[in-house]
């Protein structure tokens, strides 16, 4: 507010009433006595009781609702001195149009709205604040909300400027549409060449279910009804082109859009048409169906276990509703979904049969290696971080001639450390799956194996690298171990690892293919080395491929050996330390893919 040396009298009513604003309401009440002390200490203005009580006055004639008590007391009169009766106004109040209660149900909607980005909501909320008095803004401080709970698109408001607009105008819109990659960023929706899609639709209402803002529309090339997020459209504009009339749609049934009926039909926004589902239900469940549905449903068959329920909803909100809420609900009509919902439900219910086949086999694993005295777990990982200091220090030193600073001990202990490494892991190299301990150690020896620089006098370490893992994956004759012991120990070993290649080759893991990939990626790295020709396009493909055909098993405990040997090609790429120039998209890729595996 814009104050004044000394402020002109024609200021004091709008200064009265800017005192009632931020100062009262019905439990904080000012007298004309209080409003003058606050006209002197904040607006620097001097108003007698009589000054202050004539603005009111006029306030209250302007229109303005201002709430006060009146008493009678006997005063003496001014010129004879006897008593006589006057009216007092005094505890002075402004009537709000949102009381207290209202605008923290206004905040609290715009906070728990996913909807609405971080900082507009805050602005919103701000402009609610004003709407009260500094009381309410006092009790409100509290509040908050997390900026990572909300929507990242900042066009929201936009969004529903210009679709009010083209709802209004009866015009169609085009936008992009986006949706959450594993980035946990938005990105725009593309087709199949790659170039991002274009939306043209026929807008024709706005509706928020759930805290989210929809859009109900028609997709230009369909006949249907659809439902965008508002929330994930992204660089909309309006068009010269009439919309297609609801009526005409698939679903619509000849008539114009009955919004409380399609919002008690689309329980979860799903798009589709509209059928009779019959629902039994155990009798807990009949407040949430009435809540859902609404009252316009059909109760039958009761008994004591449960009661059936007819219900007119949106085919995949009706398989939504009964996936939710299994045991409590099952559908009986139309039979092509309760089927539709049965199979699903077998088709998880192997799924989680065949995880915990997975745990089982991979626990009995562990107590393969355990059998064995596999190594100590923390003294691998010892091991491991040594060999990747031991890699980087002879990378360090391949242009200097003095490399007196560089980690002696680890250079000189290097022949011990490999050397302890295959002691640890002798009963276990001729196996097939290793513990991502032992993995990662491997993973080292092999950077050290085919480093591509110049060890000069540590060669004999690389030697020492390559005929450690020269023996992983194969099945020799073992030190110290009859040709029948070993055959034993195999079999012994066989008992877990190939159920677990069957429960792989069950996800769908195409081991072929990935020998393929490997062959391919080990090309790709031998020609970098050697600065051959390699195609981008091509190396890309190889690593979208590993990527693609591993996820079934992403993130488990034991990798086949063709997934470890892709993933050692893999380490190569990122740990080359060699520039790889204009490929260095390959190495970022491989980068990128070798982390998420």
């Amino acid at each position: 507010m814009k104050m004044y040396a000394k402020q002109p009298k024609k200021l004091m009513i709008i200064n009265i009433l800017d005192i009632l604003r931020r100062y009262t309401d019905k439990e904080h009440r000012l007298s004309q006595k209080e409003i003058a002390e606050i006209l002197k200490n904040e607006y620097q203005m001097k108003a007698d009781r009589k000054a202050v009580k004539r603005n009111l006055m006029n306030l209250i004639d302007f229109g303005y609702e201002i709430e006060y008590s009146e008493t009678i007391r006997m005063v003496p009169n001014a010129k004879t001195g006897e008593l006589e009766e006057s009216n007092i106004l005094s505890d002075f109040y402004l009537r709000r149009e949102f009381d207290d209660s209202e605008l923290r149900l206004l905040i609290d909607s715009l906070l728990f709205s996913r909807h609405i980005p971080y900082s507009q909501c805050k602005a919103l909320v701000e402009k609610l604040e004003g709407l009260s008095n500094i009381y309410f803004r006092s009790r409100v401080k509290h509040i908050a909300t997390l900026p990572n709970d909300k929507t990242d698109n900042k066009q929201i408001f936009l969004n529903i400027e210009l679709l009010d607009e083209a709802i209004s105008h009866n015009r169609k819109v085009v936008f992009k549409y986006a949706e959450y990659g594993t980035d946990k960023k938005m990105h725009p929706k593309k087709k199949a060449d790659g170039t991002e899609r274009l939306y043209v639709v026929s807008p024709y209402q706005m509706v928020a279910k759930e805290g989210k803002y929809y859009l109900i529309c028609n997709y230009d090339p369909f006949i249907d009804i659809s439902n965008y997020r508002l929330d994930h459209i992204r660089e909309l504009s309006i068009l010269d082109e009439p919309v297609k009339p609801f009526e005409t749609l698939q679903g619509a049934k000849g008539q114009g859009l009955n919004l409380a009926e399609y919002m008690k039909e689309h329980l979860y926004m799903f798009s589709g048409e509209t059928v009779r589902v019959k629902f039994r239900i155990t009798r807990r469940m009949i407040g949430e169906v009435v809540e859902l549905f609404g009252k316009d449903i059909t109760f039958s068959d009761e008994k004591k276990e449960g009661v059936t329920v007819t219900v007119h909803t949106n085919e995949l909100s009706a398989e939504q509703f009964a996936k939710t809420y299994i045991p409590d609900v099952m559908i009986l009509e139309p039979l092509r979904l309760a089927e539709r919902v049965r199979d699903s439900l077998e088709k998880t219910v192997r799924k989680y049969n065949t995880n915990d086949r997975h745990w089982q086999l991979t626990e009995a694993l562990d107590a393969y290696f355990n059998s064995w005295q596999l190594g100590d777990i923390a003294e691998l990982d010892c091991i491991n971080e040594d060999l990747l200091n031991l890699y980087d220090i002879i990378l360090s030193r391949k242009n200097c001639d003095d490399w007196s600073d560089f980690g002696i001990r680890v250079v000189d202990d290097a022949p011990d450390i490999i050397a302890r490494f295959s002691k640890l892991t002798e009963p276990i190299k001729y196996a097939l799956f290793y513990p991502s301990y032992v993995s990662g150690c491997i993973d080292a020896l092999i950077l050290l194996a085919k480093c591509p620089v110049d060890f000069r006098d540590l060669e004999p370490i690389r030697q020492a690298a390559i005929q450690a893992v020269s023996v992983f994956h194969t099945h020799i004759s073992h030190a110290g171990k009859s040709k029948e012991m070993k055959e034993f120990a195999d079999a012994e070993y066989r008992k877990y690892s190939d159920p677990l290649d069957d429960y792989y080759a069950s996800a769908g893991l195409d081991s072929e293919e990935l020998w393929r990939i490997h062959d391919d990626l080990g090309d790709i790295y031998e020609n970098i080395i050697n600065k051959s020709a390699v195609k981008i396009e091509k190396a890309i493909d190889a690593i979208d491929r590993l990527s693609a055909i591993v996820e079934p098993i992403r993130g488990t405990k034991y990798y086949p050996i063709a997934v470890q040997e892709c993933l050692q090609v893999l380490f190569l790429l990122v740990k080359c330390p060699l520039d790889f120039g204009d490929l260095e998209p390959i190495r970022q890729k491989a980068r990128f893919a070798y982390y998420n595996l």
